[in-house]
């Protein structure tokens, strides 16, 4: 068996004996590597847990002051806008913000509606190539696609991929 602690600037592979040495070394390399990536991802969860737990800890502790102050703020005049409102302490500012309503679609009835009402301007059709489909009646040829009769798909290239190389 060949044994390197150093990887060495001539090295090639010229028989059987070192390419299998190479396998067992990018085996050796993956498997300690792999290792610590999971000791790396242990750790990250580790710390997020513990992130999680202080932000829950932060939320709880000051969730009951900001409902007391919520509640003494519908006791005091405050200063109203269309999205707001506000008052204003000597420690910070207090806002209750007005959120605008979320449109809940019912896209079937909508569409329904706008066609009754002759509004096609809002309605779209989506014209796709249904790819999937079209390329099983295709023949494939090193410059594209073509028909069984021969006729040249017009609108699909092909672009050519670099061979991969796996050590399982």
């Amino acid at each position: 068996m060949i044994e390197f602690e150093e990887y060495e600037e001539g090295f090639r592979v010229t028989d059987d004996g070192k390419a299998d040495w190479c396998i067992e070394k990018i085996k050796e390399i993956e498997a300690d590597h792999d290792r610590l990536i999971q000791l790396a991802f242990d750790k990250i969860n580790e710390y997020q847990a513990k992130l999680d737990e202080l932000i829950n800890e932060r939320n709880n502790k000051t969730s009951y002051f900001k409902g007391l102050l919520r509640e003494y703020m519908q006791t005091v005049e405050t200063k109203s806008t269309k999205t707001q409102d506000t008052y204003k302490l000597l420690s910070g500012t207090l806002k209750i913000k007005r959120k605008a309503p979320t449109p809940i679609k019912d896209d079937t009835v909508l569409l329904q509606w706008l066609k009754s009402n002759k509004m096609n301007n809002y309605i779209t059709n989506v014209e796709k190539a249904n790819w999937g489909d079209l390329k099983k009646d295709l023949i494939a040829t090193d410059k594209g696609f073509v028909t069984a009769d021969g006729e040249v798909v017009e609108g699909v290239t092909l672009k050519e991929n670099e061979d991969v190389f796996i050590v399982e």
